[in-house]
């Protein structure tokens, strides 16, 4: 009957003291919190300087599944600065973990440990703990030399020209190693960048493109040109879209003698500029159509490198002076230069990575090291293009000099 009694007591004793621990609040309900989203039980304990384990208890929650809005205990003796001895930052489109570390003087491997993620995805909205010591204010300005949002037909060639600094100094900052953008990317812009990052700025300021506004209007009221608001801008279409903000150029830039290769014909509002070659509109859009034809799938630095060598042969004076008549070429009354041109692929529309392409190669891009030529290995039948001296392989093609 005493060892009845002793049980009974025993076990009341347990259940009193389990249900102090499992009632919410019961370990030092000190606060509450509003779960925002992104957040995690490893971010809350880390902010208020707890223990996952310790808000389980507080909250009666033993999965780690929670929900915007939700409203958690917080322990007494709990931090409320929401900080780790640093702060937290809302992760915005296009941002990456190496971004984050740079604007706040951290690194990705604090990052990681801070917020216990070990993969390189971020999603807009998520919550992410700064280490103690982090700086900066998290604006999307904040960097060493500012931060600026691709934009639509942006390239890093364009960018770097825009603000004053090279390709290789935006790949440096920014932890990439490709030429693939996409719009609303942010880019870190290296110390001493020049220009506001407002879209591409220029000596003219900027203008905000309002309903009905078209490049030609635009470049009458404010005396300039149609292609120099496309190179000012980085922009080859005519599509236009309220809100815009396009950069005014501070004049159309002078050829330099000798540092520029135009094609005849190319001048005025039929010029498409480039800091290397000028060409017509007819080039512009027949070279993207062949670099699309040849190309389409290969490497993005496959396609500027078959660009540049097709505009390399407006200074040879073995071939035509227009890239129509290079294009077009035909030797011997057979054989074609080009097999898109013998196939009909050449009338397909240009891909926009293609025009991008292009672009590039008129700014003076040459990934295939000067050649003037190139070939499928696994498609070619003309033995006298394999004995020639071999520049590069980019992907399917074979670029060679001859």
């Amino acid at each position: 009957m005493r060892d009845r009694k002793t049980r009974f007591l025993s076990e009341t004793v347990l259940s009193t003291v389990l249900a102090l621990l499992l009632v919410p609040g019961a370990v030092g309900a000190g606060q509450s919190y509003t779960v925002r989203p992104g957040d995690s039980l490893f971010l809350i304990a880390q902010r208020y300087g707890t223990t996952v384990d310790t808000l389980r208890r507080a909250n009666n929650i033993w999965t780690d599944e929670l929900y915007p809005g939700q409203t958690l205990s917080v322990p007494t003796g709990s931090g409320n600065s929401g900080s780790r001895g640093g702060s937290s930052y809302t992760v915005q489109p296009g941002d990456t973990l190496f971004l984050i570390a740079r604007r706040y003087g951290t690194t990705v491997d604090a990052l990681r440990q801070a917020n216990n993620i070990w993969t390189d995805s971020l999603y807009p909205g998520q919550t992410l703990t700064l280490p103690s010591g982090s700086s900066g204010s998290g604006g999307a300005g904040s960097g060493n030399g500012g931060t600026y949002t691709v934009q639509p037909g942006d390239s890093l060639f364009l960018i770097a020209r825009r603000y004053g600094t090279t390709v290789d100094a935006l790949r440096q900052a920014n932890g990439i190693w490709t030429d693939h953008l996409y719009p609303g990317q942010t880019l870190v812009l290296p110390v001493g960048s020049g220009g506001s990052g407002s879209g591409g700025t220029g000596n003219g300021g900027t203008y905000t493109v309002q309903p009905g506004d078209s490049l030609f209007l635009i470049a009458r009221r404010y005396g300039t040109t149609v292609d120099a608001l496309r190179q000012a801008n980085g922009i080859w279409t005519d599509h236009l879209y309220p809100g815009q903000t396009l950069a005014l150029p501070g004049g159309r830039p002078a050829p330099s003698p000798g540092g520029q290769v135009f094609e005849p014909g190319a001048v005025g509002d039929n010029a498409v500029w480039g800091s290397k070659y000028v060409i017509t509109r007819e080039g512009y859009e027949l070279l993207a159509r062949l670099v699309s034809a040849e190309a389409q799938g290969e490497p993005y630095a496959g396609q500027v490198a078959v660009a540049a060598t097709v505009l390399r042969r407006l200074t040879d004076p073995r071939f035509p002076s227009t890239l129509n008549g290079i294009i077009y070429q035909v030797w011997d009354r057979y054989y074609y230069q080009y097999s898109p041109v013998e196939n009909g692929t050449i009338n397909n529309p240009a891909t926009p990575s293609a025009y991008q392409a292009v672009m590039d190669a008129l700014n003076g891009a040459d990934p295939s090291g000067g050649a003037n030529g190139f070939y499928n290995p696994a498609g070619t039948e003309n033995v006298w293009v394999t004995q020639q001296p071999v520049t590069t392989v980019i992907g399917n093609h074979v670029f060679f000099r001859s």
